[in-house]
Parts: structure tokens; sequence; C-alpha cells
């Protein structure tokens, strides 16, 4: 589970490496690293001429310029180092989150007992337990 693996890195990857009979005492280099995460454009004009420049730079038969736009590592990492920001996904409403937690209840039951560990409380809950005591 991502809280598990957020807590716990070292022996989530210790475990996965053990259950496929490999060296377990491996740590890859970027295990602390968020890797590929979710962003999104501050300019969606800035987006869409990223996209459009270099189709019409071919269509207009200048194919040095689209090839150099194309491979310009440079350029791409400047575009997104400007334009992408971090994308925070929306809070899940509390009603939702209850309906979904109704409708998963026998599933998420199921899956316990196939893995034969407890998932996390927030799957089970309304809400986590924290806010209930509160």
């Amino acid at each position: 589970f991502l809280d598990v693996i957020a807590a716990r890195p070292e022996r989530v990857v210790e475990e996965l490496y053990t259950f496929l009979d490999v060296d377990a005492s491996f740590q890859p280099s970027v295990l602390h690293q968020r890797i590929n995460p979710a962003r999104a454009p501050r300019s969606n004009l800035l987006r869409r001429c990223a996209r459009v420049l270099p189709v019409m730079l071919r269509k207009l038969g200048m194919t040095a310029a689209y090839y150099w736009l194309c491979e310009n590592v440079r350029l791409w990492r400047l575009y997104r180092g400007i334009n992408l920001g971090r994308y925070r996904y929306p809070e899940m409403k509390p009603e939702d989150r209850a309906r979904l937690q109704d409708f998963f209840r026998d599933d998420v039951g199921l899956l316990e007992q196939l893995l034969g560990r407890e998932v996390p409380d927030r799957w089970r809950f309304p809400h986590p337990p924290s806010e209930e005591l509160a």
C-alpha cells in the first residue's frame, strides 16, 4: 500500500526482492526520489504552442528546424521547468469517500483475506480514526 511504501520503502523493497528470490540487500539509488511525479501546465497557451510548433515546422518543410526542436533536450527541460508545475489532486469529498467505502466494503474484506494482512484504516472507515476522536 502506498502509505506503507512511503513510510518504510527499504522494508517494502526487501520484501519484494525476497518474494522475487533476488538479492534482498540491494538498495536502489533512487529509492527516496520521486520519479515521474504528476505535473500540470501553468499555461495552456504555452502547452498548445509547444505541441503545435513542431507539427507546423514539419508541414512547412522546415525539417532541420523540426529535428533540432524535437531533439533539443535542453530546450524541453527548459520548457518543463517553466511551464510544468506540481499537480495536486483535489481532496475527495467526505460523502464520496463514504459512498465508495460502502460500495467496496466486501471487496476490501476479500482483499484482506487474500493478502493475509489488513488494508489501511482509511479504506474501511468513513474518515481517518484521528478525525473520529477529535
